[in-house]
C-alpha cells in the first residue's frame, strides 16, 4: 500500500509519452509567477478542457490531473485559509476570490467524479494500480467537501446533485470493497476510510442552515477531517447508538435519525468518539486552551475554536 501510494502522489509518463506529456502540462510552470487568484483560474481553465477531452487515455488524465493538484491544489489550501480568517473585503474582492476558488475545486472534483465512471467502466486497464478506484474516490469525496465550505462561505446552497452523486460513490465502494479501507487521499491527509469521507461530507452538509462565520467553517471542515476518519454504515438502525442517517435514493445530506423514516435505502452511523472530542475539547477552549493535536495555525484562536464547537455540538 504505500508504495502504491508514493507512486500515485508522484506524476508518472511513459518514455514514448513523456515529451507529449512534459508539453502538455508546460503551463504549470506559469503558475509560479502569477497571485493565487490568477493561478486557479489558469488551472481551472485547463481542467475544463481535460473534462471535455474524451480521447485522452485514463491513465494520462489521472496523471494530468495529479500534476495540477500537486502544484494548484497548495495555493487553493492557502487561499481558502487566508479568506475564511478575513470578515471585511471589498464586495467585488470577495467575488473574485470565491469565483476562482470554488469554480478550481468543482472542476477538479467533477474531473475525479468522470474518472471513477471511466475506471468502473475499464476495470481490466493494464495501465492502472490495483488501488486507483480506491484513492480517485477519496481524492473525490474530499474535494466535496471544500468545494461545498467555499458555497457555505458565501452563504450559498449546496451545488446541485451533489448528495446523489455521494451516494453513488457510497454503492461503488460497497460494490468493490472500498468503503472501510483507510487511505490517505492527499500526501498532507490523515488515513481515512471511504466510508469516513461520506460521513465527514454528508454531516458538514447539514450546516448549510447554521448561520455560521466563515472560519467557523473553515474550523468545521477540518475538525470532521482530523477526528472523523473511521465510521462504520449500517442498514439498520440500532436508537440506542445511531444518530445519523443517509438515503441513498434521496438527494439530501445527512440527517438526524429522530427526523427519519427508514427505508431499505437508509444507512446508519455514529459519531461517539468525535462527540467526546467536542466536549473534551469544549472544556479546554473554556479554560483558553488548545488540545496538543489543534495547531493554533489551523484554527486563528481559541475563540473561534470555542465558537465552532458550541454549534457543532447544538448541530450534531
Amino acid at each position: 500500500m504505500n508504495s502504491f501510494i508514493k507512486n500515485l502522489f508522484r506524476f508518472s509518463a511513459s518514455s514514448t509519452d513523456n515529451e507529449d506529456e512534459a508539453a502538455d502540462l508546460a503551463w504549470l510552470k506559469s503558475l509560479d509567477a502569477v497571485d493565487d487568484v490568477a493561478a486557479l483560474n489558469l488551472a481551472t481553465k485547463h481542467l475544463s478542457s481535460l473534462i471535455a477531452d474524451e480521447t485522452r487515455p485514463i491513465k494520462q488524465r489521472i496523471d494530468f490531473l495529479f500534476a495540477v493538484d500537486h502544484k494548484a491544489l497548495p495555493r487553493a489550501t492557502k487561499l481558502s485559509a487566508q479568506y475564511a480568517k478575513v470578515d471585511s473585503l471589498r464586495p467585488e474582492l470577495a467575488t473574485t476570490i470565491s469565483n476562482a476558488a470554488y469554480n478550481y475545486y468543482r472542476q477538479s472534483y467533477l474531473n475525479y467524479l468522470r474518472l471513477v465512471e471511466l475506471i468502473i467502466a475499464s476495470p481490466k486497464d493494464p495501465s492502472l494500480e490495483n488501488n486507483t478506484l480506491l484513492i480517485v474516490i477519496a481524492r473525490a469525496l474530499d474535494l466535496a467537501m471544500t468545494m461545498i465550505k467555499w458555497r457555505y462561505f458565501d452563504h450559498s446552497s449546496t451545488p446541485a446533485k451533489v448528495w446523489q452523486q455521494t451516494h453513488m460513490l457510497y454503492e461503488i465502494a460497497t460494490k468493490t470493497n472500498l468503503l472501510e479501507i483507510p487511505i490517505k487521499a492527499f500526501e498532507y491527509s490523515a488515513p481515512t476510510t471511504i466510508a469516513a469521507y461520506i460521513a465527514q461530507v454528508s454531516l458538514f452538509g447539514s450546516l448549510e442552515n447554521a448561520n455560521m462565520q466563515k472560519q467557523h467553517y473553515q474550523i468545521a471542515a477540518y475538525l470532521l477531517k482530523c477526528w472523523l476518519t473511521e465510521v462504520s454504515f449500517s442498514n439498520q438502525i440500532n436508537q440506542g447508538t445511531h444518530l445519523f442517517v443517509i438515503d441513498l435514493k434521496k438527494d439530501a445530506c445527512a440527517k438526524r435519525t429522530r427526523h427519519f423514516e427508514q427505508t431499505d435505502s437508509c444507512r446508519f452511523w455514529q459519531i461517539d468518539a468525535f462527540e467526546e472530542k467536542i466536549i473534551s475539547t469544549l472544556q479546554l477552549t473554556e479554560q483558553g486552551k488548545l488540545p496538543p493535536d489543534i495547531p493554533l495555525a489551523e484554527i486563528g484562536d481559541v475563540r473561534s475554536l470555542h465558537e465552532t464547537l458550541q454549534v457543532l455540538r447544538s448541530e450534531w
